[in-house]
Parts: structure tokens; sequence; C-alpha cells
């Protein structure tokens, strides 16, 4: 999957070069010089942990929720940051967010020729359902449970195609050597 630039400077002098759309990897924070616009910048985002950031051009529409116990940072203008309400869980506006039925509504919205591009204007309009919070808990539980089964799956997909890659190797290896 392909990464894209997005969180800038930490007020702890701290540069984070790439954004993975799965998660924040604090790794990947290294020291950088402050930016004077911190600050300012900030003030613009203030972004803490269970916000959710949103991809509003280039890559539209991938989204992560903030963790806990990441160091303080801001965002270039391309990233927007949500903030449930108490009635909203993270973890299920994320997961809404990045619903085909969503993600194809961004999709329509976006403008730009050169950069596609989404106003956060548009973003405040999308129509997210919003069951009961104890509702919303019980997806994400199930969706959350259902991810790391499809990750468990992938991974021994991956497992057992380098497995294929080795053994065809080793056929052809023996074939060549006149051993079958």
């Amino acid at each position: 999957m392909r990464e894209s630039a997005a969180i800038q400077i930490t007020d702890s002098y701290l540069k984070i070069h790439m954004y993975n759309p799965k998660r924040i990897d604090a790794s990947k924070f290294q020291p950088g010089k402050k930016s004077p616009d911190f600050e300012e910048e900030n003030k613009r985002t203030n972004v803490s942990s269970g916000d959710i950031l949103l991809t509003c051009v280039g890559s539209i529409g991938r989204c992560l929720v903030v963790p806990p116990d990441v160091p303080k940072f801001t965002l270039q203008r391309s990233v927007a940051v949500l903030k449930p309400k108490d009635e909203l869980d993270s973890k299920f506006l994320a997961y809404c967010l990045k619903s085909p039925s969503i993600q194809e509504k961004v999709s329509q919205k976006s403008r730009g020729a050169a950069q596609q591009g989404i106003y956060l204007k548009d973003i405040k309009n999308l129509d997210i359902p919003l069951p009961l919070l104890e509702t919303q808990k019980k997806i994400v539980a199930r969706l959350d449970k259902l991810t790391e089964k499809v990750r468990e799956m992938q991974k021994l997909q991956a497992e057992t195609a380098a497995e294929m890659k080795n053994l065809k190797q080793s056929i052809l290896a023996k074939a060549f050597k006149g051993e079958l």
C-alpha cells in the first residue's frame, strides 16, 4: 500500500515523514527543527487520541483513528482532523468512512484536475449512520474480529505463496539436474 507524506512536525521537535493509512507508527518520528508555525497550526488541528485523520487532498478518503500515547503533532492541510462527539465511537466512524458507500460519496464530491480534493464542508455533509453508541461498539467489535481474521488469512496466503515459489524453484532445479 502506498504511503503519502502527511504528518509534518511536533512540538517536541519530532518529524514524521510518512502517513500510513492503517496506523501512526511512532518509530517513524525523527528529530526535526521546530517549526515557527507549530503553535498556530496546532490551534487549527489540535490532534488528540480518538480523533480521525482523513486525507482530503491527493489520495482522498484514507483514514485512521489516532491512538493513545502518540507524541503531539500537527498536519498539513491535506489531512482533515475529525473530532467525534460523545455519541459517536471513533472506530465506528472510521469504519463508516472506509465503507464502499462512503468512499463512493467522497469520490463523487472530490474536485480538481491535477490533484483531487474534497472540501471540509463536503465531509461535514456526508450522511453517516448513527445507531446507539452501544450498537456502534458491538459493530466495531465484530468488524475488529473480522479484520483480524482477514489479516491472519492474508498472512497465511503470503506464506503459502512463498512456499509455492520455493517448491517450484526446487522442482525446476531438480528437473534441470535430471533428478526427476
